[in-house]
């Protein structure tokens, strides 16, 4: 499952969870589109067992980090998971902005990253 919502005021919020099947991705792609039309963004993505892609969903994955690789200025990653830290670290080359990955205990310390100049 993939969602995005704002459940702290000016930080758009991706959650994850579970294994991601091109159906997420059909869902998210325009929210996270209509996003960008307003310029770089940046977004606190939220891993919660996170088990991995879809051979579909891998597929749309590296078709929206090679089309929007500049469209983001920051991403936080926040997981309890180290698997979820190499999937993060196989696609950052795809993206020229800022990532940073934080550990489940340290959300605050991810939005206040997000928010600083």
């Amino acid at each position: 499952m993939i969602a995005l919502n704002y459940p702290e005021p000016g930080v758009p919020t991706v959650s994850v969870s579970g294994l991601l099947q091109h159906s997420d991705y059909e869902q998210i792609v325009p929210e996270l589109e209509k996003l960008l039309e307003h310029g770089k963004a940046r977004v606190l993505l939220e891993l919660n067992d996170f088990k991995g892609f879809t051979p579909k969903a891998l597929v749309d994955e590296l078709k929206f980090d090679l089309k929007h690789r500049k469209d983001f200025d920051r991403i936080a990653v926040v997981s309890d998971s180290r698997v979820s830290d190499l999937g993060v670290r196989l696609v950052k080359p795809f993206f020229d902005g800022e990532i940073k990955i934080f550990d489940k205990d340290e959300r605050m310390a991810a939005v206040r990253w997000l928010q600083e100049n």
